[in-house]
């Protein structure tokens, strides 16, 4: 989690922590590779106005993955990243990593969400809230954190 940001730019007095929602989503169809049963599958996180709060976002899969770690690039419209298109056999749970940018009281600290991928018709979501230290200025306001996700939708932390 994030440190106090320092004297210098505010201190603790001056940090608001605020629980961001986000949700990660794995779209999956089946493939053929090599006469092999195989799943072809991708990643999508959702930020909402939370994306220009975030340096860079990114995706850790199995170990067994070379490279196994893949930065989402820029969010496209909405706070949206999305990751390449991936091939397995497998599930797994993957990590999502959310390094903070200069808007946060701990700029280049990180705060993870983890998500089961799911192999199915159906997208599998897992929404989540993840702490965020930041440094209230009329520069730099937070986003409503209830603004990001519809309303009626399930706690932190909840796979669907």
């Amino acid at each position: 989690t994030c440190s106090p940001a320092p004297a210098s730019v505010g201190g603790p007095a001056a940090m608001a922590l605020t629980q961001l929602p986000v949700e990660i989503i794995n779209t999956a169809e089946p493939t053929q590779v090599d006469g092999r049963q195989r799943w072809s599958w991708q990643v999508a996180v959702q930020t909402g106005e939370a994306a220009q709060l975030f340096s860079k976002v990114l995706l850790h899969l199995h170990p067994t993955f070379s490279p196994n770690v893949h930065d989402l690039g820029s969010p496209q419209a909405g706070g949206e990243y999305k990751s390449k298109i991936f091939c397995g056999w497998g599930t797994f749970p993957v990590v999502v990593e959310f390094v903070l940018g200069e808007n946060c009281a701990s700029p280049g600290k990180s705060v993870k969400a983890e998500h089961q991928l799911k192999f199915a018709a159906e997208p599998a979501r897992t929404r989540s809230e993840i702490p965020v230290p930041l440094i209230p200025s009329p520069e730099a306001s937070a986003p409503a954190a209830a603004s990001t996700l519809p309303q009626g939708e399930p706690p932190a932390s909840q796979t669907a």
